[in-house]
């Protein structure tokens, strides 16, 4: 389902929850489509924390694969995407918050950077995913 349609959904009444990455909701909060403006009016970008352990947050990341022809310069190129400068303009054009925690979320993404990051790291992620998975297709989630 499409993020519009999930926040219009909501705002419609017709559910009272939609999941969805919070950089839609900002895109659709401060862009050019009235409607858009419009739709998030009637709903609140919430990041929810189980007994307060914190909201999930999606990962990113890279690698070199081991057989990788030129590995120097992918890894430069990871150098390059990980700087406080890449940080900055990635976050700024995309509305997502910057991976590095140097580099301060800009606005108007900053106005939703209130929330506490659930601190599981990957590799408690990646050994449940097997599960999350299994629960996942059995709920019929696609």
């Amino acid at each position: 389902m499409a993020t519009a349609t999930r926040f219009c959904a909501v705002g419609a009444g017709v559910c009272e929850v939609a999941l969805t990455n919070s950089y839609y909701y900002v895109r659709m909060a401060t862009g050019e489509d009235a409607a858009d403006r419009a739709i998030t009016q009637k709903v609140k970008l919430g990041f929810p924390s189980l007994d307060g352990k914190g909201a999930h947050i999606n990962i990113s990341g890279g690698g070199v694969a081991a057989n990788a022809p030129n590995k120097a310069n992918a890894l430069k190129l990871l150098e390059f995407f990980a700087s406080a400068d890449s940080q900055a303009h990635i976050s700024k054009n995309n509305n997502e918050y910057p991976a590095s925690p140097d580099v301060p979320a800009p606005p108007p993404v900053d106005a939703y950077a209130t929330f506490t990051a659930n601190p599981m790291s990957v590799a408690a992620f990646a050994a449940r995913q097997p599960e999350a998975q299994s629960m996942m297709s059995a709920a019929g989630w696609r």
